[in-house]
């Protein structure tokens, strides 16, 4: 048997699937994944949270989180499989770790420059004790930043 849920993340219809084996759709990208869980499943154990990558009908990639039981029906033994998508969260993530280098980039570029000028107006002749203060002030605050972005945008 197969849920609605299943038919409608993959493409497929309930035709399609019944009667079939999942290795026979192709629904899963990695095939040693499965292998690897069904492995589990025959020593005794549970399936719980493996992240796997699935194919739909249409060819898009889905992210879920896997958990299976063996269990008897009609003295057959029947893997029991439930997935939770988690594509949307995996791509949130992926956009995450691109993002914060190129944000760290962005801001230390323009502080550095700051940072510069600042440095040359600290060194001027003409800069009074007051100036230069502030000035060293703002150099010191604004590397403070570019040291925080570094230090989060690396791995």
């Amino acid at each position: 048997e197969v849920n609605d849920a299943f038919l409608r993340i993959t493409g497929y219809t309930r035709a399609e699937v019944i009667g079939r084996r999942i290795d026979e759709i192709g629904f899963w990208i990695n095939p040693d994944e499965r292998r690897q869980g069904l492995d589990v499943l025959r020593a005794g154990g549970t399936v719980r949270d493996l992240e796997a990558r699935f194919r739909t009908k249409a060819g898009a990639e889905v992210v879920a989180l896997a958990y299976a039981d063996l269990v008897d029906v009609d003295g057959r033994q029947c893997v029991i499989t439930a997935l939770m998508d988690i594509t949307p969260r995996v791509r949130a993530e992926a956009a995450q770790r691109e993002f914060l280098p190129m944000l760290g980039h962005e801001l230390r570029n323009p502080l550095g420059t700051i940072a510069a000028t600042l440095g040359v107006l600290n060194r001027r002749s003409t800069c009074t004790p007051w100036r230069r203060g502030r000035s060293r002030r703002c150099t010191r605050r604004a590397a403070r930043p570019s040291t925080t972005c570094r230090s989060r945008a690396s791995p």
